[in-house]
């Protein structure tokens, strides 16, 4: 059997670790690159998604995810956290869904998702889905 693997950088640690069948390697390199990208596990990452109810007036749609993205982008927060990504997933016709993944660093001690955010998340209104590793949250 062959296998055919597009590479951006095929001189990589991880696609020679893949070539050589080395999982050490591969977790090595792996884990190196996470540390440094400040990804999991070295992050938590909790996704939301704004699914708005159809019978809400679009302006109360838009304040909803406006006040969750200003929390996350507020200097007033948690500073363990931090806004990786929104952006709005399209329906076809309206907004079907609202995505917003928030990152929160993980430090000596700290392997825990902070209390101000949990009662955050935990306040959220039904709208919202919290998707947040059971670990931590």
């Amino acid at each position: 059997a062959q296998l055919l693997i597009q590479a951006f950088e095929p001189s990589s640690p991880f696609i020679k670790a893949v070539i050589d069948n080395d999982y050490d390697a591969f977790v090595d390199s792996e884990l190196v690159q996470r540390k440094k990208n400040n990804w999991p596990p070295h992050t938590q990452s909790i996704h939301l998604l704004y699914r708005p109810n159809p019978r809400v007036p679009a302006g109360d749609q838009r304040s909803s995810i406006n006040e969750v993205i200003g929390y996350f982008s507020s200097p007033a927060k948690d500073q363990r956290c931090s806004l990786l990504l929104h952006r709005p997933m399209h329906g076809k016709n309206q907004l079907s869904v609202y995505e917003v993944i928030i990152r929160v660093a993980q430090g000596a001690g700290q392997d825990e998702t902070p209390a101000s955010l949990r009662e955050y998340l935990q306040h959220l209104p039904n709208d919202w889905i919290v998707d947040a590793e059971p670990l931590f949250f």
